[in-house]
């Protein structure tokens, strides 16, 4: 179930990618920026888990950590990416 849910959101985040650019240079830096903040960030799950796993010596309470955060990730971080605009355009704007 996890692995199902991780590897659609990944598909969709490579989408929104290409769907929020107006032109290669701008999906090129998007691309660059999110994919590097991405994976800085999710590189630090595996090692809060095991952390959290040596502390309690049990995988009852990282998995109750993460339940929460992955229900609460999928509406944060839709809502925004549903609406129709393109990048720069917003950044344009501000």
């Amino acid at each position: 179930m996890l692995g199902l849910g991780g590897g659609g959101n990944f598909g969709i985040g490579l989408t929104l990618i290409v769907l929020r650019s107006r032109d290669p240079q701008v999906a090129a830096h998007l691309s660059a920026m999110s994919q590097s903040v991405g994976y800085c960030l999710a590189s630090l799950v595996p090692l809060a888990v095991g952390l959290t796993h040596g502390w309690t010596g049990r995988w009852t309470v990282p998995m109750a950590l993460y339940l929460p955060s992955a229900s609460l990730r999928s509406p944060a971080a839709c809502v925004p990416a549903g609406r129709p605009e393109f990048v720069l355009e917003r950044a344009r704007r501000t």
